[in-house]
């Protein structure tokens, strides 16, 4: 009989149990390096870049969405930042960073493509980043080009240093490198430090910010970056090299109701910069805030004794400041002082840390006291009005007179910027013009009589006064004031300055009865007239008789 095996022989079919080979195309692969890229340049220089571990790496086949379409493969790079997707089916890749690194918990928050797009598939990664920027990686990751992986077709010059697969080194493509920069933020707020207490913000309370401030960002190499603070005071630069700058607040551009200088900046030295580094340890620095107190205004100036009743400073004169006279300000319209000093030694008073606004400052009754600085002293003559309170130096500024045995300004208004600067110090945040004068005043008078004897003499007797006798009194820069007898024939000037008067009586007006020449008069000329002088010593004289 025929058998299997002659029938197979017959047919030259060999049949005894033959191994048969399958051929398996030749697999690729595809990695490298992820980095931070210190020194900016898309190239890795191991003296000065950092390997970036834990960054998960996906890969996807040519035309993929990523997030949408299923990925090949997905890796995490190790301790020195590299990636590797081995054992691949030759066709066309691209390798993704997905935004889940650059998003709140991810590696790379805060991180940007380095710069330059690599295109080349055959050069090392030390000069080839091959990331495709996005400017938004938190929303969109960052990709490599397509790479078309061939068999026995990859480079064989990119260094397969790490490589621990068993592919052919002309099977291994290992330049799809990324290259990314951390940027960093400076940043605060810009505040207005109400009651100019200092301390940061945390200690502001409600303190607003300032809007519209211009704050400027210098970096190492003198470039100059600015924004301005928002509506809240708020500002912010951020994508930031890392690196050494310097804040500075354009205090030029602060509201003119507010100092130039800090009561909080970030090194306490009340200077409105503040230099910040920004290393890949502390990338994020939003501690640059200042804040600015109100400008504050002062009031204030003289109190002196003047000599002659004009109103006016005349130091010329012998006139002085007087020392001790205590000196009160309140808000115009209230009763309550809130501020209390003292005239220093040249007579002069000053009220500091004053909110712009109207403000009344008073001579307390008790300086006109027994044993008061003021004792025995009136206000001055007032030569100004109220227009010219603001404008006038040394001049006596007091109001209507005294109220309740004190003497008061008038309203003193305080606008920042519009005080005078012509009251000594240049200040127009200051007024240095409200000025008191006092002087001491005298009187002088006594009787006009008939001498019924004819014996002369001071004194009268029994004899009568002269009543309706007109009586002039000239002063030395020849004033006349007048007055006349009353029933009993006496006659009074008070409240007059110190100083040196004529007394003359107008013989016209005596009666016909009696003859016009004088049987006395006070200086012993007999001629109806007598010279006198009052002065702080005697300003009283009473003994001016006819």
């Amino acid at each position: 009989p025929v058998t299997d095996d002659e029938l197979d022989n017959a047919n030259s079919d060999e049949d005894d149990h033959d191994i048969a080979v399958i051929s398996v195309g030749e697999r690729v692969a595809i990695g490298n390096l992820i980095w931070h890229d210190l020194n900016h340049d898309g190239d890795f220089d191991s003296s000065i870049d950092t390997p970036i571990q834990g960054v998960t790496v996906t890969l996807y086949l040519s035309g993929s969405v990523p997030g949408v379409d299923t990925p090949v493969d997905t890796t995490v790079t190790g301790s020195a930042g590299r990636y590797i997707f081995d054992n691949l089916e030759p066709d066309a890749y691209f390798v993704h960073v997905g935004a889940e690194n650059f998003q709140a918990g991810g590696v790379l928050v805060g991180y940007l493509s380095s710069i330059g797009v690599g295109s080349d598939e055959i050069t090392d990664q030390t000069s080839d980043e091959n990331g495709i920027d996005d400017a938004d990686p938190a929303a969109n990751g960052i990709s490599t080009q397509s790479y078309t992986l061939a068999a026995n077709g990859e480079p064989t010059s990119d260094d397969d240093t790490g490589y621990s697969g068993v592919l052919d080194d002309n099977n291994v493509n290992l330049t799809a490198d990324f290259a990314f920069i951390l940027y960093g933020t400076i940043g605060d707020i810009i505040w207005y430090d109400a009651d100019s207490s200092g301390g940061d913000y945390g200690t502001a309370g409600s303190e607003p910010g300032l809007p519209g401030v211009e704050v400027q960002l210098i970096d190492s190499n003198g470039t100059t970056i600015t924004t301005t603070t928002s509506i809240t005071g708020w500002y912010l630069f951020d994508n930031l090299l890392l690196g050494t700058y310097t804040v500075t607040v354009n205090t030029a551009t602060l509201p003119y109701t507010v100092t130039t200088t800090p009561t909080f900046d970030p090194e306490g030295n009340g200077d409105s910069l503040s230099p910040v580094t920004l290393t890949p340890a502390a990338p994020v620095d939003l501690d640059r805030d200042f804040s600015y107190p109100p400008v504050l205004m002062s009031l204030g100036n003289l109190v002196w004794y003047d000599n002659n009743n004009n109103g006016l400073f005349d130091s010329g004169l012998g006139e002085a400041g007087i020392q001790g006279v205590t000196v009160t300000l309140a808000l115009s319209g209230t009763a309550s002082p809130i501020l209390t000093t003292t005239t220093d030694v040249s007579g002069r008073y000053l009220f500091t840390g004053l909110m712009p606004g109207d403000y009344v400052v008073t001579i307390p009754a008790a300086n006109f006291a027994p044993g008061g600085p003021l004792e025995n002293l009136q206000s001055s003559a007032d030569p100004v009005s109220a227009s010219s309170i603001n404008s006038d130096n040394n001049d006596d500024d007091d109001g209507p007179g005294v109220v309740n045995g004190a003497v008061s300004s008038q309203p003193v208004n305080l606008s920042i910027g519009l005080e005078p600067t012509t009251d000594g110090d240049g200040d127009n945040n200051s007024n240095l013009s409200i000025d008191f004068a006092f002087t001491q005043l005298g009187s002088i008078g006594d009787t006009v009589w008939y001498d019924e004897n004819s014996s002369g003499g001071a004194t009268q007797g029994g004899e009568p006064g002269l009543p309706g006798i007109e009586v002039q009194l000239i002063d030395s820069l020849g004033g006349v004031m007048t007055t006349t007898t009353d029933s009993s024939g006496n006659y009074l000037f008070p409240d007059l300055p110190l100083g040196t008067y004529t007394v003359t009586v107008v013989t016209a007006t005596l009666p016909t009865t009696v003859t016009t020449s004088a049987t006395y008069d006070a200086d012993g000329g007999n001629d109806s007239r007598s010279v006198v002088t009052i002065n702080a010593g005697t300003p009283d004289n009473l003994n001016q008789d006819f």
